[in-house]
């Protein structure tokens, strides 16, 4: 989403720029571990749409864990993330924020995790990780809907290239 239409909410906690995930799988960042708490503050913020795939930015992933049943989408996503793959960051406003594997934080979070593997992304990554708008098939951000599915099948390919990392 182009930052003139990332909602006035979000501005302060999420990066003003479209990235692609795909170029971030494919960057050789090297998985570590950080503590989950530090990353929880992002489960209250409205950062998954209702209605997907609509870009709504109304709903906090806190509530999809409250209350499953109201969100099954979403709800059903969480369950089965696969939590093989490291939560993406990115350093935004002086802490990390998740461009992919927001849902793998929730089921962390869901399943009382202390630790999640993650891949720290540094700034200069965000030249290496936009969109590129003459790509017709330039993939949304996190907070875009992303079939998990595809995900799951792009992901394996590159395993043994050691995309990820440790």
């Amino acid at each position: 989403m182009p930052a003139s239409l990332t909602p006035a909410h979000l501005r302060d906690v999420w990066p003003d720029f479209d990235w692609d995930n795909r170029r971030v799988w494919a960057l050789a960042v090297p998985a570590t571990e950080i503590e989950v708490a530090s990353l929880t503050w992002l489960l209250d913020e409205p950062l998954w749409s209702s209605r997907p795939p609509e870009p709504l930015f109304d709903l906090r992933p806190r509530d999809v864990l409250a209350d499953p049943g109201a969100h099954p989408q979403h709800a059903r996503r969480v369950r089965e993330a696969d939590l093989a793959w490291p939560l993406d960051l990115y350093p935004h406003g002086g802490r990390f924020v998740v461009l992919d594997g927001l849902h793998r934080l929730a089921r962390l979070v869901m399943e009382g995790a202390s630790h999640a593997r993650v891949r720290c992304l540094p700034p200069e990554a965000r030249v290496q990780i936009l969109v590129d708008r003459s790509e017709p098939h330039s993939w949304p951000r996190s907070g875009g809907h992303v079939d998990s599915r595809k995900k799951t099948k792009r992901i394996s390919s590159r395993r043994g290239a050691g995309v990820y990392g440790g």
